[in-house]
Order: structure tokens, then C-alpha cells, then sequence
């Protein structure tokens, strides 16, 4: 599992070579007052805060897991009802829906099942600037044999 970020992060740079950041997400998306930014160039996709449960099954260790996606816009265009750039909504909610197909079903590593998507969730990050996040969550199943050892 110690390369199960970076296989995510790779497949979705493959499917999404327009996003400027690909990371692990480990709080890029809190805005840093002293530099004036956000510590991340959008368009921007980050991966963490995996959640595993784990069950034993002799000397297996079985865990059901999620993670979370978050995908992170930044909104200039002002796109209100005859703006002239409406388009801008249906453009960010189709970048947000290749991002989910990369993803599901995507088997990022062999002890692994498939990601499946399980919920999404959108938001507008507090704070200077006009920043969209598109959260998604994945449910994974994982084997692990190398650390229960039997009664």
C-alpha cells in the first residue's frame, strides 16, 4: 500500500494532463495568509485521508477502506444566468466527471480491488479567492499477508 498515492496520482495524470497539481493532499487547500496564495497551482487534484477497517482471518489481514479525492478549481469567470460564460459551470462539472472515471474501477494495486466511487460532495473553499472543490469518495478493498500472524 506504501505506493498506492502515487499509483492514483500517476493515473490520473494520465487521463488529465491539463490539471497543473497532482498530489497528496496534506493540506495544500488551506489558504497561507503570510504568502497570499493557496500553496497549490490550479487546477489541482489531491489524494488522501484514507480510512481503512481491518479484519484477521488466520495470518490475512483483510481491510475495507475509502479515500477521498478532492479536486480543486479556481473561479474567475463570472457565470450567472446571461453572462455570456455559463459554459464555465458545465465545463467544471465535466472536468470533475473524467476525473471520477479515471478512478472507478481503476485497480490502482494488485493486493487491491477496484476503486468504486461511493460519494461526492461539492463546496466552495472559505476564504480569499473563488476556489471549487469536487470531493469524491472511494471504497477499497485490501490484502494484506505480511502482518497477522496466526493463534
Amino acid at each position: 500500500m506504501e505506493n498506492l498515492f502515487l499509483e492514483i496520482m500517476r493515473q490520473i495524470g494520465e487521463q488529465m494532463p491539463e490539471l497543473r497539481t497532482i498530489d497528496e493532499d496534506y493540506g495544500q487547500l488551506a489558504y497561507d495568509e503570510n504568502a497570499g496564495a493557496y500553496p497549490v497551482i490550479f487546477p489541482a487534484a489531491l489524494v488522501g485521508n484514507i480510512s481503512l477497517d481491518w479484519t484477521t482471518r488466520g495470518s490475512i489481514q483483510q481491510g475495507t477502506g475509502t479515500l477521498l479525492v478532492r479536486l480543486a478549481i479556481d473561479c474567475y469567470d463570472d457565470t450567472h444566468l446571461g453572462s455570456g460564460t455559463e459554459d464555465k459551470i458545465a465545463e467544471r462539472q465535466q472536468m470533475n466527471g473524467r476525473l471520477c472515471r479515471a478512478l472507478h474501477n481503476f485497480q490502482p494495486l494488485p493486493e487491491m480491488g477496484a476503486l468504486e466511487r461511493t460519494r461526492s460532495v461539492d463546496y466552495t473553499l472559505q476564504g480569499p479567492g473563488n476556489i471549487k472543490v469536487y470531493e469524491t469518495t472511494f471504497a477499497f478493498e485490501v490484502v494484506d499477508r505480511g502482518v497477522a500472524t496466526p493463534l
